[in-house]
């Protein structure tokens, strides 16, 4: 069984699994008014393209995964 990461930090870097997914890095961490905590990143090699997403989203180990430094 995969163990699912739950803590993130500013400049982990993930892969999505999906096909064409990419690697991202992480640029900020927020926490909004109701305690949910999203993670914004964005894509190495386009740094333009930037997604903001939920951290249990991340953790879903069959979306992505961290890349070793």
């Amino acid at each position: 069984m995969l163990r699912r990461q739950t803590e993130f930090a500013v400049g982990q870097r993930l892969r999505k699994r999906s096909r064409g997914g990419g690697v991202w890095e992480i640029m900020a961490i927020h926490k909004d008014p109701s305690g949910a905590i999203h993670v914004e990143m964005f894509k190495l090699g386009d740094p333009n393209t930037r997604r903001t997403l939920s951290r249990f989203t991340l953790a879903d180990p069959e979306q992505f995964e961290l890349v070793s430094a």
